[in-house]
């Protein structure tokens, strides 16, 4: 007949080893969900970014490049209706409007006010 005292320690013995597979466990578990926390922290970061992507410039800052403006002008002036033949007929086309442009003075203070940038003299 078996003693008590040995059954204590057999039963002890088995709540230890239930106690340390239990933990085994659980710290399994914790290392899941720090990494899915992770993962989730990453997901909401990348969510932002898009959204900022996306949501583009905000309009009260306006358009923060005048060049922007000028090629506009570009394309709705002296590059709108016309069938390049070559490269260089681009080119020169794009070289003509640069030139009109540059001498008329109101036309990049327009695109320098849409940024909000001004020209001061030396």
């Amino acid at each position: 007949m078996p003693s008590v005292i040995g059954l204590l320690e057999e039963r002890e013995r088995a709540a230890a080893g239930r106690v340390e597979v239990l933990r085994e466990k659980a710290d399994r578990i914790l290392a899941e969900s720090r990494e899915a926390e992770l993962d989730w922290k990453r997901f909401v970061v990348s969510r932002e970014t898009v959204v900022e992507v996306l949501a583009g410039p905000d309009p009260a800052e306006g358009d923060l490049n005048p060049v922007e403006g000028i090629w506009s002008h570009l394309r709705r002036g002296w590059l709108s209706n016309v069938a390049f033949t070559t490269p260089e007929h681009l080119v020169q086309r794009i070289r003509r409007g640069l030139r009109h442009i540059q001498y008329r003075s109101h036309l990049i203070g327009g695109c320098l006010a849409e940024t909000g940038l001004t020209i001061r003299p030396a």
